[in-house]
């Protein structure tokens, strides 16, 4: 008696689970959700925008071209002003913060923010102005201008800077991911690095027209463009897969979200328009966003992604 009801108990065992797996083999997976962006005003008295860099989901801080740093510590729906020294007036041409106790600006020199204290850094004090820094994680870091005798790297998160020799003459961007690094120089040359910045190797392939900007999307999708044209190459920079547009495209920025959601940004008839993909790029769909005009660049945060426009922010996700 008792294994007769002991068999017929391992045979519903069994039942479940073959039903459960064939249950489990016939659920479909959901594709991703579309992106929503929702848009904060800086609330700007002078100026505009010009960069900004957000810490984590919360808290970020934007410069703007009359030598302003605005903070929020609520993912932009409000902001405040952050102290700077009175000798900090020109324009704020880019922006890293750490914390909210570390922070760096560029804006006549490099200027360095540690425990409520600002010190001016003159590394290029006779050789012109810097416009860019770059962390690739808290100890990784690239400072640069336009010029071939302005460019520096760290591996100390900032409190000292090694100057290093440029591949080109003229630099026009520098972007990256994790330690893989891509510079565009003069003539629509590539070159690229496998050590944070330290060396460089120009590219055999590239000197593609009028390139005016670059994306390292990720090291397999790399994406660089002129003012019709985007081209598409892995970590070799061997080859290019070139797609014509018939608009112009001004400059273009690129950011992934994960392996395969990626926003694009460009100029369609005189505005902005934001393009995204959830397939690592094959297909792009359109998104209209009211006050999006003139998206000047994006940044990944954790799961969201924040996009900066002349007067306000827009944050993204699904």
């Amino acid at each position: 008696m008792y294994s007769m009801i002991g068999s017929i108990s391992n045979v519903s065992k069994l039942i479940l689970i073959a039903i459960s797996v064939f249950a489990l083999s016939c659920k479909k997976e959901l594709p991703p959700k579309d992106p929503e962006f929702t848009y904060h005003s800086i609330s700007l008295s002078s100026g505009s925008a010009t960069c900004f860099h957000f810490i984590n989901n919360a808290e970020g801080f934007v410069g703007t071209s009359d030598g302003k740093i605005k903070h929020t510590t609520d993912s932009g729906t409000t902001w405040s002003s952050f102290y700077l020294p009175w000798y900090i007036s020109a324009s704020i041409q880019d922006i890293h913060f750490m914390s909210a106790t570390k922070g760096f600006i560029v804006s006549d020199f490099l200027h360095t923010y540690k425990n409520s204290t600002w010190d001016i850094n003159q590394l290029n004090s006779d050789q012109g102005t810097l416009n860019t820094i770059k962390f690739i994680d808290d100890s990784h870091g690239i400072l640069y201008g336009t010029s071939s005798d302005q460019l520096y790297i760290t591996s100390d998160g900032g409190d000292s800077w090694i100057k290093i020799k440029s591949p080109f003459s003229d630099i026009t961007e520098i972007s990256f991911d994790k330690e893989f690094v891509v510079m565009l120089g003069e003539d629509g040359y590539l070159a690229s690095s496998k050590d944070y910045g330290a060396s460089w190797k120009v590219s055999a392939a590239s000197g593609l027209n009028s390139i005016s900007g670059v994306d390292v999307v990720n090291k397999n999708f790399i994406i660089a463009t002129s003012y019709n044209t985007v081209y598409s190459t892995n970590s070799n920079l061997s080859s290019f897969y070139t797609e014509q547009r018939d608009i112009y495209l001004g400059t273009p920025r690129f950011c992934n979200l994960d392996d395969n959601t990626i926003f694009e940004t460009h100029v369609q008839y005189g505005n902005m328009e934001i393009n995204y993909s959830k397939n690592g790029g094959k297909y792009w769909q359109s998104i209209t966003i009211q006050n999006g005009n003139y998206i000047s660049e994006f940044q990944k945060v954790e799961n969201e992604i924040y996009a900066l426009s002349q007067y306000g922010i827009l944050r993204g996700k699904r």
